[in-house]
């Protein structure tokens, strides 16, 4: 989504980002093509393990940019979801904390299942069970 919506004619989207100082375009543009790796990633069985950390990873630079963001005061909602958050029935602060929860979600999802893939992959090599 954020690929698509980082081509968007709206202004904000040419606006600097508050916390990382370049334009949301390009903000927004990255994260995107972070994401797709990841999921490409999360796709391949050969690769699921450091996608796994890349997931874990990205949750927690979620969830640290958005500490910062409401800490530092902005309250209008997050711009990442750019005019889909005026659209959202609830109030900013509430839509901020439910952004907060979804990148803890990721970040301790991807660790958690980081931990459980490692672990069964050191079963397989100590052979206590068998490869898939």
């Amino acid at each position: 989504a954020k690929l698509i919506i980082a081509t968007g004619k709206q202004a904000v989207w040419n606006t600097i980002d508050p916390i990382i100082p370049i334009e949301m375009r390009h903000l927004l543009l990255m994260g995107a093509m972070l994401e797709i790796g990841a999921s490409c990633g999360l796709g391949v069985q050969r690769y699921l393990t450091p996608a796994l950390l890349f997931t874990s990873v990205l949750g927690a630079q979620f969830f640290v940019y958005h500490l910062f963001y409401i800490s530092r005061g902005y309250r209008r909602g997050c711009p990442c979801l750019g005019t889909i958050g005026k659209r959202i029935p609830l109030p900013p602060d509430l839509l901020d904390n439910a952004l907060l929860l979804v990148a803890l979600f990721l970040f301790i999802g991807g660790l958690t299942a980081f931990i459980s893939e490692k672990r069964l992959q050191n079963k397989r090599l100590n052979g206590t069970i068998n490869s898939p």
